[in-house]
């Protein structure tokens, strides 16, 4: 089903979403609009319109996660989202002397040790807020431009990209204390993901088109995985921990490619259409899903056969 968001075209961009499985409710955000809606997806229907500060870009939550923090460009506070009350509030993090957010890039959290960690594009920090008082619990200095964050929630790392400074950075948060590494890999590092099964770490090098392999036990840099002639502008990463899998998006060309953790090489390219700009793997379903922008589209892939099992057009270029 369609659900209609009844927005003029030039309001449009919805770019997130987020399910609560405990309220049983959907959190999506539409950017240009500056609003989020409130939807129960087993009714198709919109329970709530919230206006919000500032250009929304995407809703983080865990899947057991009550609450969950809408991250928005240049904001200086933070928008926790109930989607059991329908309420979206404000918390504010500046005051006179000191901006606690600048440019967010990237929202996480740590359900186990009660933790949001906000990655600051233009501080080269990442601010840990306490989950329980909202309070800021610390401040980590970085390198410059803090992109994509993920969390091992096992081992209790988390691995930043750097783009431009050509590293990925390691911060240790199971004692609250935060030291850092510093891993270099060359070839701008933008999106990273984690096999916690093999405590394998995957960063795509969007400039020399290739994917580099951490060791998460050690944090040290074991190979480098070309990705071979038909590779454009690699974007986005995402795991499948059954199979050992690694999936990429060519967003400069037509393709997605399957790499093969245990050998550590592509195994499958797969057409998708124009600019493919987002996979993820679905583990329940063991698909993979695949947002084409320049097609319009949502592509379905069958993981046993790699053939397309699904196309759906859904009529403006997807985030």
């Amino acid at each position: 089903t369609k659900i209609d968001l009844k927005l003029p075209a030039y309001a449009s961009y919805p770019i997130s979403l987020w399910y609560s499985n405990s309220a049983k409710k959907l959190i999506a955000l539409n950017a240009f609009g500056r609003r989020l809606y409130f939807i129960d997806p087993a009714n198709a229907k919109i329970l709530k319109e919230e206006k919000v500060d500032g250009w929304t870009r995407y809703v983080a939550g865990g899947d057991a996660a009550s609450l969950a923090v809408v991250h928005r460009s240049n904001s200086s506070d933070l928008l926790m989202v109930d989607p059991a009350t329908l309420e979206a509030t404000y918390i504010p993090y500046t005051d006179t002397e000191t901006r606690i957010f600048s440019s967010p890039q990237m929202v996480i959290g740590d359900e186990e040790l009660g933790r949001i960690y906000v990655a600051n594009l233009d501080l080269g920090n990442i601010i840990v807020i306490d989950g329980k008082n909202l309070s800021v619990a610390a401040q980590i200095k970085m390198g410059a431009d803090p992109q994509v964050m993920v969390l091992n929630d096992k081992t209790k790392k988390i691995y930043v990209t750097h783009p431009t400074e050509n590293i990925v950075a390691v911060i240790d948060t199971s004692q609250g204390k935060y030291p850092t590494k510093v891993i270099p890999v060359n070839g701008t590092p933008y999106s990273i993901t984690i096999n916690k099964v093999t405590n394998k770490v995957y960063a795509v090098l969007a400039a020399t088109k290739q994917v580099a392999v951490i060791d998460g036990a050690t944090d040290t840099l074991l190979t480098t995985i070309d990705l071979g002639p038909r590779s454009s502008f690699p974007l986005v990463v995402s795991v499948n921990e059954k199979k050992n899998k690694v999936y990429i998006v060519n967003y400069g060309g037509d393709s997605i490619m399957a790499i093969d953790g245990e050998a550590q090489k592509v195994e499958k390219v797969i057409t998708v259409g124009e600019k493919p700009i987002w996979v993820r793997y679905h583990p329940e379903l063991d698909q993979i899903y695949v947002s084409v922008e320049g097609d319009k589209k949502i592509v379905i892939i069958n993981l046993n056969t790699y053939e397309i099992a699904q196309t759906f057009a859904i009529g403006a270029p997807p985030y």
